[in-house]
């Protein structure tokens, strides 16, 4: 049976009552720390007070307001963070799936007459990246 001191692996929510056991309770390792998270398209933000721990890297502090993001609707993933108005369901690509998709656009954007350049900027990476991607879909 875990104790009250014990870090619970579903947080309570942040109540006053909540932060201050905690805040009192000088064994307990966790601190109520304000994560604020923007959508990487157009910006609106998400904030929220979330329980973490000194031992937490800043990536783990990120991933549990991610967590609780995903929840509301966000998609947060390795390639960024989405509100729901830009989470998109129909054209999500997993990430096992992305190199072969990120491929599938390259040689697009190359059929289309765009430059090695061009496209490394639409698809937000560096043009040997580009170069990679063209010369696999040969």
């Amino acid at each position: 049976m875990d104790s009250e001191n014990t870090p619970q692996t579903t947080l309570p929510p942040l109540t006053p009552d909540v932060v201050n056991a905690i805040v009192r309770d000088m064994d307990d390792p966790r601190y109520p720390s304000l994560i604020t998270v923007y959508c990487d398209t157009c910006g609106l933000t998400f904030s929220g007070e979330y329980l973490v721990s000194a031992e937490q890297t800043s990536d783990e502090r990120l991933e549990v307001a991610r967590a609780h993001m995903r929840t509301q609707g966000w998609q947060c993933d390795a390639l960024g963070d989405y509100c729901p108005k830009h989470a998109s369901k129909d054209t999500y690509v997993e990430p096992a799936d992305r190199p072969a998709e990120w491929a599938r656009m390259a040689r697009e954007l190359a059929g289309e007459g765009r430059s090695r350049e061009d496209i490394a900027v639409q698809l937000c990476v560096d043009v040997p990246t580009v170069d990679q991607f063209l010369v696999e879909s040969e």
